[in-house]
């Protein structure tokens, strides 16, 4: 059973700790919720850079859910291509 981070309606499964069995996973989809009800591409449905408000809540959830399980693989799949980093300068 996954936990997962993702926008909700009235409608949603919104289940913040399931702790089914010893291996726990918890999937980080973004938040993008105009994206994600309207139907969009997967693109701009996943196009969502978390703010350091948003993590905190999701670090307590994750430091409760390690609790519960023996291991706890997270997966933040929140991003649509890879990052342009910047060049270092010579």
């Amino acid at each position: 059973m996954a936990n997962l981070d993702y926008p909700t309606s009235k409608q949603s499964f919104n289940l913040q700790h399931c702790t089914v069995g010893k291996a726990g996973y918890f999937r980080m989809h973004g938040r993008n919720a105009e994206k994600w009800f309207s139907k969009s591409s997967r693109d701009e449905v996943y196009n969502y850079l978390y703010n350091e408000t948003e993590l905190a809540t999701i670090k307590e959830r994750l430091d409760s859910l390690g609790k519960a399980f023996e291991s706890l693989t997270v997966i933040a799949n929140n991003h649509f291509r890879e990052p342009s980093w910047p060049t270092p300068s010579s």
